[in-house]
């Protein structure tokens, strides 16, 4: 038999009622818009301070205006000079 199978047949999905408190979908948004512009900024603005401004905004400041944000920069993601 192939397709999906709930055992039993009878079962009603979802019966989990402690969820994680989540995020407002409009607040998400704009620290999605903030953290991207300045993601970009920081790789391909033609001027080197707006770039080293951009990076210093993301790797400091954002995290630091946004309780409940944390930041992590891989290593070779934001250069410090193109």
């Amino acid at each position: 038999s192939l397709g999906i199978v709930a055992s039993p047949p009878d079962a009603a999905p979802c019966q989990r009622k402690d969820f994680a408190e989540a995020m407002r979908p409009a607040r998400q948004l704009m620290l999605t818009r903030l953290a991207l512009h300045a993601f970009l900024d920081g790789v391909l603005a033609t001027e080197p301070s707006t770039r080293a401004r951009m990076r210093r905004y993301l790797t400091q400041t954002y995290e630091a205006e946004n309780p409940g944000v944390r930041v992590r920069v891989s290593e070779g993601t934001l250069p410090s000079e193109l």
